[in-house]
């Protein structure tokens, strides 16, 4: 279990593959920080196997996609 600290890392990590300073990867949209945690939170609600790495990170990006189709 991570505790509340790592999810704001998590969402940091996030935002820097997708973030609006230099994204990694851009999806098409801005990406904000409550965008973010929404999507973490719609993640953590249906998934109880969260680790915060590269996975879950996909998991927030698919996401937010589906957010914003």
């Amino acid at each position: 279990m991570i505790i509340p600290n790592e999810y704001v890392e998590f969402i940091d990590y996030v935002m820097s593959f997708y973030g609006p300073e230099d994204p990694v990867y851009d999806l098409g949209f801005e990406v904000t920080r409550p965008m973010v945690w929404t999507a973490l939170l719609t993640l953590l609600t249906n998934n109880s196997d969260f680790e915060g790495d590269s996975i879950d990170r996909e998991r927030v990006r698919d996401l937010m996609i589906r957010f914003n189709a």
